[in-house]
């Protein structure tokens, strides 16, 4: 995602018929999120989103806030244009995020998360991160 905010950026319109990725990252600083879809054979951007942490999140595990990145990406920020998506991929560089729903015992706010976003059909793909 940094390689893409270094580029020229130039952003794409939206086609519900093509593949649609949203990558996304989080830190103690802030989350941030990328929508992306394959347009005529290459990658394009659509929209990229960021937001500051909560104060009651700035002592939370990187775990947390990775799966707080996935529910506000999805459910909220780019919720206009995943919703009429048949299936999309999220990208993340978190293993927790990547088979939460694999797990047997959860709290109740990984439980909200994971019903909130039972109404979208995605694949999570885990996509190793690197050190700045």
């Amino acid at each position: 995602m940094k390689e893409e905010l270094l580029k020229c950026i130039q952003l794409a319109h939206f086609r519900n018929d093509s593949e649609t990725i949203v990558s996304v990252d989080a830190s103690h600083e802030g989350l941030g999120a990328c929508l992306q879809q394959k347009q005529d054979w290459k990658l394009v951007t659509i929209e990229f989103a960021s937001r500051s942490i909560p104060n009651s999140y700035k002592t939370a595990h990187l775990n947390e806030l990775e799966c707080l990145a996935v529910h506000w990406a999805v459910t909220e920020r780019f919720r206009f244009y995943l919703a009429a998506q048949k299936h999309f991929t999220v990208i993340t560089d978190n293993w927790a995020v990547a088979h939460l729903q694999a797990k047997n015992n959860i709290n109740r706010k990984y439980t909200r998360w994971i019903l909130d976003l039972q109404e979208f059909s995605f694949t999570v793909k885990h996509h190793k991160g690197e050190k700045c």
